[in-house]
């Protein structure tokens, strides 16, 4: 019972990810420690230095021990022999062949990198000349660290992947005619001329997005300065302390008052409901239960009397260009009866008139 205890704990211990700090050898100045316990801190670093080379060592015994009895039995033993005799995992017992059969009787040279470092190292995956590499340096005297070994093993595969990749590209173009070539060319340049389009007018958007966030940063400003001069510092300080947080709420539901009143002698028009833009997402999204109810009913009072009061609607514009549609200004829950509710296609409004007008 306690030898399977044992072996379950040591089970554990090797499927579990290991950091991949590694430990510091040199460098540390004893100096700033109390003289009275730098001579215990010292031994500590030696055995723990010394436990992460036992435990790379050991993995590769068992890496050893494991690749010597694959070679004994015949396939689809060897697997259930691991789990169930030996208590390791699949996965951890690849990763201990791996080791003992990329790093050999080289092993005790990786001793002192993490475990999780020298599984990247030895996995088939990782090109021989990386690993070759690391073992000069260390043998050479060169502390590694293991973020760079990582990162060194990632881009040499990546680029032995490229290469690969372009291999297989060079030798099916071969194996194609001159025909065949020539229109997978023309394809990729279309490809290429399409990317090309669409990376110019992101180019262009993102400019025009600055542009009109430039001109709305100008346009607040000229504001700020409107408003000072007009009622002075202190008035337009305590103006503001008013609004608190909710200064832009204020000022849009001021511009949105402003407008109703300035539709208010303007005739109605009867426009497509789709034309008044995000109304159907908006109303979809955010109107609740409570708010359909209301409408259901007020739908009720339209039919029977008629929509008294249109909508208010402005019309959209980006960059100074008119777009076909209109922004809801007023008249959120008689759109939802007339639209969502009575499902009529157009729905009576004022359009607010053009400023400038």
């Amino acid at each position: 019972m306690a030898a399977t205890q044992e072996q379950e704990r040591s089970t554990v211990a090797m499927d579990m990810p290991t950091p991949i700090e590694q430990p510091a050898a040199s460098g540390f100045d004893y100096s700033a420690l109390p003289a009275e316990i730098v001579p215990r801190q010292r031994e500590r670093a030696d055995r723990i230095r010394g436990m992460y080379r036992q435990t790379v060592e050991t993995a590769g015994e068992i890496g050893h021990e494991l690749l010597a009895a694959q070679g004994e039995m015949e396939h689809g033993q060897f697997l259930s022999w691991v789990t169930g005799a030996v208590g390791l995992s699949k996965s951890t017992a690849y990763r201990c062949m791996d080791m003992a059969r990329s790093f050999g009787p080289k092993l005790p040279t990786v001793g002192s990198l993490p475990l999780a470092v020298v599984h990247k190292l030895a996995e088939k995956s990782t090109p021989e000349p990386v690993r070759a590499a690391v073992l000069h340096r260390i043998e050479a005297g060169e502390t590694m660290v293991a973020a760079t070994i990582l990162r060194e093993v990632r881009e040499a595969r990546e680029a032995e992947q490229a290469r690969v990749k372009a291999e297989r590209e060079a030798a099916r173009r071969a194996g194609l005619s001159d025909e065949q070539r020539e229109a997978e060319d023309a394809l990729r340049a279309k490809d290429e001329r399409g990317k090309a389009a669409r990376t110019r007018r992101d180019e262009k958007f993102r400019a025009e997005r600055r542009a009109e966030v430039r001109q709305q940063r100008d346009r607040a400003q000229a504001s700020a300065v409107a408003l000072v001069k007009r009622f002075g510092v202190d008035d337009a300080a305590a103006f503001l302390s008013l609004l608190g947080g909710a200064v832009n709420s204020v000022a849009q539901a001021t511009l949105d008052l402003i407008d109703v009143e300035r539709a208010s002698s303007v005739d109605p028009v009867q426009i497509r409901a789709n034309l008044i833009v995000e109304a159907g997402r908006l109303y979809d999204d955010f109107v609740g239960p409570e708010a359909m109810a209301e409408a259901e009913l007020l739908a009720e009072e339209i039919k029977r009397d008629g929509l008294r009061e249109p909508l208010v609607v402005r019309r959209t514009d980006r960059a100074g260009k008119y777009l076909g549609e209109y922004d809801l200004v007023d008249g959120a829950k008689r759109f939802l009866a007339v639209v969502r509710v009575m499902k009529q296609s157009k729905i009576s409004v004022r359009i607010v008139p053009d400023r400038e007008g």
